[in-house]
């Protein structure tokens, strides 16, 4: 009987001692994807462009909703010599009594299939992301793991939530929102059709247009930039809010610089045009251009207060010179009498895109009021308020689309340095909607 415990004994320590053994495997990227019967770079998406990996001691992760591909995978790598004994469900923490972490893994399927996986991505540990156009068949990442350890992630685009269809805006636009998307792309196709068709045999009328819509905007951007510049050179800087005012964030100056401006504005405007300086004349570019001209200015220094930062609007000399001899010279008003002052140094990219858009957007709600007027035109007595109507609106969405321009110093330059998408996002809409206003009811 001692004699049969020893055996078992030794028996016992010998098969402990080959389950401690470090063994090595090794895989191909061409091996594995001619098991699985794929060829060429289109079938993967290979993380860090390896041909090869070797592996100590490792451990297979299987996920619990692997999918047909990814079980061939994981008989492709039992099938290399790793024995079955080394393959553990991806609720398990340990390995013959060690920690996961101690051992170099191969964990099958992405994070929809295996959990470990969807532990590495939530710490960080994988580099992947589905936000790339290609659909591929098997995505490929080696990477560190949480003990420092070598980690293989093999799985297929179904594993990763991937979309569902290999489509060119895969990673712009959310799959589930392609309808919406295809539903809005045939409108605006419909609304183009329509416009083309409304200016056909308008060209000489389109043409005074353009050329008029070009030198505004060249004038917006001269304008923005000689702004800066003297800023710069005469080194223009904004001070502390005040805590205690009687409009919170204006100091009582900001406040009389503000009504100067918008005075100075309806005044510049008036002449500008030529027109006499009645009551009704005045009031009108007072609402029109003053009032919505120092409410974009402002809009970006009420943004930049909820950032804490130090901003001051302030009265601006040179502009205000200009802006008096280009009305008189040329009956064009140029540059304006203040200007938002912002330390813009305070602020990190994504702030200094949204304190940009508070100007258009302040310029784009402000247009609707007058917009609800413009059909007052039908009505016998709604002549004179349908003009103002008309004149509001058309001032303020040029102000809109001039200064979502993405060129720098204009906001559009600041938010598409920003973001791109979110760019184009605020800015076509608006641009399409300005065009068939100017179409349709202007």
């Amino acid at each position: 009987m001692s004699f049969i415990i020893a055996i078992a004994i030794a028996a016992a320590a010998f098969s402990g001692f080959a389950a401690s053994q470090s063994t090595t495997y090794t895989i191909s990227i061409s091996d594995m994807l001619s098991d699985l019967g794929l060829g060429g770079d289109d079938a993967i998406i290979n993380v860090g462009d390896v041909s090869q990996v070797t592996l100590t001691d490792p451990v297979v992760v299987m996920g619990s909703g692997l999918d047909v591909e990814e079980q061939q995978i994981l008989l492709s790598v039992q099938s290399g010599g790793v024995s079955t004994d080394r393959v553990v469900p991806d609720t398990a923490t340990q390995y013959n009594g060690q920690d996961l972490s101690s051992y170099d893994l191969i964990v099958l399927g992405g994070p929809e299939h295996n959990t470990y996986a969807k532990k590495l991505l939530d710490g960080g540990y994988l580099k992947y992301e589905t936000t790339d156009k290609k659909l591929p068949t098997v995505i490929f990442e080696v990477a560190e793991g949480t003990g420092g350890n070598k980690v293989v992630v093999i799985g297929d685009a179904a594993g990763y939530a991937y979309h569902k269809k290999d489509l060119p805006l895969n990673g712009i636009i959310p799959e589930e929102m392609a309808p919406v998307a295809a539903v809005g792309t045939g409108l605006g196709i419909g609304l183009l059709g329509l416009i083309v068709a409304k200016i056909t045999g308008m060209s000489g009328s389109i043409f005074d247009w353009l050329r008029s819509f070009i030198a505004g905007y060249a004038m917006t951007h001269v304008q923005e930039k000689a702004s800066d510049l003297e800023a710069e050179a005469t080194k223009v800087k904004a001070g502390k809010p005040k805590k205690k005012t009687l409009i919170p964030g204006l100091s009582g100056m900001e406040i009389l610089i503000a009504l100067a401006c918008i005075a100075i504005f309806a005044i510049a405007y008036v002449f500008a045009d030529r027109s006499a300086f009645t009551v009704s004349n005045v009031a009108m570019y007072v609402v029109v251009a003053g009032v919505v001209t120092v409410g974009h200015d402002l809009s970006h220094k009420i943004v930049a207060l909820f950032y804490k930062t130090d901003t001051e609007y302030k009265f601006w000399t040179l502009g205000t010179v200009t802006m008096i001899l280009t009305s008189w010279l040329f009956g064009t008003v140029f540059a304006q009498p203040a200007r938002a002052i912002i330390n813009s140094k305070d602020l990190k990219p994504g702030g200094i895109a949204l304190v940009a858009f508070a100007g258009p957007a302040a310029s784009l709600l402000l247009s609707l009021p007058f917009l609800l007027l413009v059909p007052l035109r039908y009505t016998p007595w709604g002549g004179w308020i349908a003009a103002v109507g008309v004149l509001g609106f058309s001032m303020n969405m040029l102000s809109t689309v001039y200064s979502l321009m993405p060129f720098e110093p204009m906001d559009g330059g600041r938010i598409f340095g920003w973001s791109k998408l979110l760019w184009a996002f605020i800015f076509i809409p608006l641009l399409l909607f300005y065009l068939v206003m100017l179409v349709f009811i202007l």
